[in-house]
């Protein structure tokens, strides 16, 4: 792909987003789950300026999301959601993530520190290899919770080499093993270099820095992730929530 092209589609979609009639709340919510998305996926896969810059502003029109995956068949995974196919119920989201995932996943309506479920979607992500042909796809659903902090949470059903960041803190809990990070990251408008300090703090893994972004913002990813039954189980916030509460809010999820 040519990097100038690739330029020109992040610079046009960004125009037609910041043009867009998004509510505060809606607004809100889609930054969160872009740095979210990005936020995960580029520690994991490690995507370049550009490739970090249009999959954020692929995701910020909710069109999807574009992220390369380590080595391996599988090269890029795509997936988009939609507005117009929220679930507000929690009974309905349950009753759709079974439906997705071939199984009922492992839910709760309300987290101990009174985070509680505010809506969910159900979506697919695909698989391509580096070619863009097509290996597969796989489920996922997704969920928002609300309170004085909030969280995110999804429940997948990935495919063979889909792979995932390693841990800084495990623990085993009822025979699984929850591993947990803390992470610093660094968001920056379009075209805006980061200092110095923060690419050696980069280049050293201690600092990730996403684009797309429409002013600079520095925020702590805090996450949680297990696998049971077949299925990945993802926790994560930008608020400030301490790791160790993320383990308890995922130990009630298995506990569920």
């Amino acid at each position: 792909m040519r990097a100038d092209w690739e330029e020109e589609i992040r610079q046009v979609i960004t125009e037609q987003v910041s043009s867009a009639d998004f509510s505060d709340e809606d607004s809100s919510r889609i930054l969160r789950q872009i740095h979210s998305s990005m936020g995960e996926r580029r520690k994991i896969m490690r995507l370049s300026k550009k490739q970090a810059g249009l999959a954020a502003a692929a995701a910020l029109v909710i069109l999807g999301s574009i992220t390369a995956v380590g080595a391996g068949r599988i090269a890029v995974l795509y997936s988009h959601i939609s507005l117009n196919e929220e679930v507000t119920s929690y009974e309905e989201m349950k009753a759709r993530g079974t439906e997705s995932l071939g199984k009922a996943p492992q839910m709760v309506e309300e987290f101990s520190g009174g985070q509680h479920f505010k809506r969910g979607f159900a979506t697919m992500i695909d698989a391509a290899d580096a070619a863009g042909q097509m290996v597969g796809s796989y489920p996922e659903i997704s969920i928002e919770y609300s309170g004085a902090e909030e969280l995110n949470f999804s429940v997948s059903k990935p495919l063979e080499g889909v792979g995932h960041s390693a841990a800084q803190v495990t623990e085993e809990y009822e025979g699984i093993v929850i591993s947990g990070n803390k992470d610093q990251y660094l968001f920056l408008p379009p075209g805006e270099e980061p200092s110095e300090e923060d690419k050696k703090l980069e280049a050293e893994g201690r600092l990730y820095i996403s684009y797309g972004s429409t002013a600079e913002e520095r925020r702590v990813f805090t996450s949680v992730n297990w696998q049971e039954d077949g299925l990945f189980y993802h926790l994560y916030t930008y608020e400030d929530v301490s790791l160790e509460e993320m383990i308890g809010f995922a130990k009630e999820v298995i506990d569920s």
